[in-house]
Formats: C-alpha cells, sequence, structure tokens
C-alpha cells in the first residue's frame, strides 16, 4: 500500500513539472520592445558608437571625425532615443574629446606632466574599453525583451538576503 502511495506522489510531481514546463515552452521568452524602424535608429546608432570605439582601441588615438561621428550620435539618441542611451553616448564623446586634448597638448610638456597626461589617456582608454563591452547590453535592454533575464535583474537590484549580513568584526577567541 505504501508503494502505490509514493508512486502516485511521484507520478502527481512529474504531472506537475511536465505542466510547468509547458507553460513556460509556450511563453514566449524573447519579443522586441520597439518596431523595426525604431530598431533601425538604436542599431545604427549603436554601431556608429562602436565604430568609433574600436577605431580608438585599435589605434590608441582619436581625431576630429570620431568627435564629429559621436556628436551626431548623441544628437540623434537625444531626439529619438531613450535617456539612458543618451546619456551613455555622452558619456563617451566626453571621454573621447578628453582623449583628443590630451593627445595634442602632449606634444609639448616634457618630465612629469607628461607622465600625469599619459596616465590619463591610460584611465580614459581604460574607461572607454569598459563602455564598449557595456554597449551591446545596453543597446539591447532597449530592444529586446528578456521577462526572464529582467526578473533576474530585479531579483539582484532587491536583495532578498542582504539583512543576514553583517559587517560586524570577528570576535577574538
Amino acid at each position: 500500500m505504501e508503494f502505490w502511495e509514493n508512486a502516485k506522489t511521484i507520478l502527481e510531481t512529474l504531472v506537475a513539472l511536465g505542466i510547468l514546463v509547458a507553460g513556460f515552452s509556450g511563453f514566449k521568452l524573447f519579443k522586441y520592445k520597439v518596431n523595426s524602424e525604431d530598431r533601425k535608429l538604436y542599431l545604427e546608432n549603436c554601431l556608429a558608437v562602436r565604430k568609433v570605439l574600436g577605431k580608438i582601441y585599435e589605434n590608441g588615438v582619436a581625431d576630429n571625425n570620431d568627435i564629429n561621428i559621436l556628436s551626431i550620435a548623441y544628437q540623434n539618441a537625444l531626439i529619438y532615443l531613450d535617456k539612458e542611451i543618451s546619456d551613455f553616448v555622452k558619456k563617451i564623446l566626453d571621454l573621447v574629446t578628453q582623449l583628443s586634448l590630451i593627445e595634442i597638448s602632449q606634444e609639448f610638456p616634457k618630465g612629469e606632466e607628461r607622465k600625469k597626461l599619459t596616465e590619463q589617456m591610460k584611465q580614459i582608454l581604460l574607461t572607454l574599453d569598459e563602455c564598449n563591452k557595456q554597449s551591446i547590453e545596453i543597446y539591447r535592454h532597449h530592444i529586446v525583451s528578456e521577462p526572464i533575464k529582467d526578473f533576474k535583474n530585479w531579483f539582484k537590484k532587491i536583495n532578498p538576503l542582504s539583512h543576514l549580513r553583517t559587517n560586524k568584526p570577528k570576535a577574538k577567541s
């Protein structure tokens, strides 16, 4: 008798699990948030930004053409795209402008001042590299709806177990 009760419980669990899997497979996990015209605007902006970042990453220098391309991308982002995108492009534009100014000013100084400018240049290039890595994720977030990923990010933000952590130092024995 006990065997049949255990078997029945296992079968009920498997049926519930099957229904759950069927429900998730029927749930659309990927869809676009915006229509095809808006997607095209996001993609053009993304490609312009990544093209400039790739060129700077390859050569380590920025010129007026790069600033011009980013300036146009920023203006387009202000008009057509989300504020997060325009802020992101503005951040990159500011960094590239600083990089260009440092490159121009490095032709004149010698010694300690040149070392400081080189260190600033290094920090800007590292920040631009991080921006390059973030760019796909930022643009994708505005184009594609991914409910499971959005739920995971929301869950990370609320951090339900944060009350369990303490900053108390360990007691000495």
